[in-house]
């Protein structure tokens, strides 16, 4: 029996270190799997900040835009004021005909026909004309308006105005061109930090499955150190009991019995009793 308790034993010292050496395993992949959860969630990080800083910038300038726009049209309800005032001087001076703004705006029009249209030589030699004819009725047109000083002082302002317009919506396309500019490098940056945060996130599942995995290895681990412990002790026991009865006084004295008698010295009664109770008188 124990002899069996010790094999019992062995074996189940040689499943602890096979099931500890799988637990290092596991441990080892679900410290390796954190390691690179903890670097992509670090990556992750740094990519949102970014994302921010670009969206912080972007909204500034969108901020611009707004003001610009809003400074822009300010400007073009005064000037458009001024153009009705200007038509209503040029109706009491008795000046007929198209106004200036309609004049400017028709060759504008005719200007960019010329410009992006493909005509033949003849339709295109006819808008030249037109374009020309239409020029010199409005630089005549302004002339006449120029001339009288109140009208000259209105088309100057209007001038000025054309010119604070064409600025602040220069200005006002430039910041709505650099707010995009920061709006797709934002976009981009937050698409990739989504992107990162997926590979995270599987990262994180197989640290998890690993751990688990270990966990589960350690408490077998627990058991099996538990039951070897249990089968050390019962072992001792019956070791100790075993040394006991050999170390026995009858079984000493029976060995010096038998000793003597194999020695040749004639024993009686008295000590074959004894050897017939230690189990040694069949002895050779």
């Amino acid at each position: 029996m124990l002899q069996e308790l010790k094999d019992r034993k062995e074996e189940l010292q040689k499943e602890l270190e096979r099931l500890r050496e799988r637990r290092a395993e596991l441990n080892a992949k679900a410290s390796e799997w954190a390691n690179k959860r903890n670097e992509l969630n670090t990556k992750v990080k740094e990519l949102v900040e970014k994302a921010q800083q670009l969206k912080a910038e972007r909204d500034k300038h969108n901020v611009l835009v707004g003001e610009y726009k809003k400074k822009r049209d300010e400007f073009k309800n005064e000037m458009k004021k001024l153009k009705i005032n200007l038509e209503k001087k040029g109706r009491e001076k008795g000046i007929e005909g198209k106004s200036l703004e309609e004049l400017k705006k028709e060759l504008e029009m005719l200007e960019f026909k010329q410009q992006t249209e493909v005509l033949s030589i003849s339709k295109e030699k006819e808008l030249i004309e037109k374009i020309e004819s239409l020029r010199k009725e409005y630089i005549k047109r302004k002339k006449e308006l120029e001339g009288d000083p109140d009208i000259s002082k209105i088309l100057s302002d209007i001038e000025n105005l054309e010119k604070e317009i064409n600025k602040y919506h220069r200005m006002f396309l430039g910041e709505i061109e650099t707010a995009q500019k920061y709006h797709d490098q934002m976009v981009l940056l937050f698409r990739e930090a989504d992107r990162v945060r997926k590979e995270a996130d599987h990262a994180h599942a197989q640290f998890v499955k690993y751990q688990d995995e270990a966990d589960a290895i350690h408490k077998k681990c627990l058991r099996l150190a538990k039951e070897i412990k249990e089968f050390d002790i019962l072992i001792e026991k019956l070791d100790r009991k075993k040394k006991t009865v050999k170390k026995s006084p009858l079984l000493k004295e029976a060995e010096e019995i038998y000793k003597r008698f194999i020695a040749g010295e004639k024993l009686d009664t008295e000590k074959l009793l004894i050897l017939q109770k230690s189990g040694l008188l069949g002895k050779d």
